[in-house]
């Protein structure tokens, strides 16, 4: 999964809704170091927390589920091999 593509789009949510780090954290009970870990592809949110993010960003499970599971497929499609 590339968490990098999925942290961009869960940022591009938080700021369309003007959201700061701070604010998306406080409202989802975590610290703004998660947050920024999220959104610079460092780690993965607990899937626990899909539903509060998705009603925080005004979309839907289907939406964040459709953005995971196409950046996995296209990697899995497309895999990079090192010579």
């Amino acid at each position: 999964m590339n968490q990098e593509k999925i942290g961009k789009f869960i940022a591009e949510c938080r700021k369309n809704k003007k959201l700061t780090q701070q604010e998306f954290a406080e409202k989802l009970n975590v610290s703004d170091k998660s947050i920024s870990r999220w959104e610079n592809g460092k780690t993965m949110m607990d899937i626990s927390l899909f539903e509060p993010l998705c009603n925080e960003l005004d979309i839907t499970i289907n939406e964040l589920l459709t953005i995971i599971i196409t950046v996995s497929s296209f990697l899995h499609t497309f895999p990079i091999t090192w010579n």
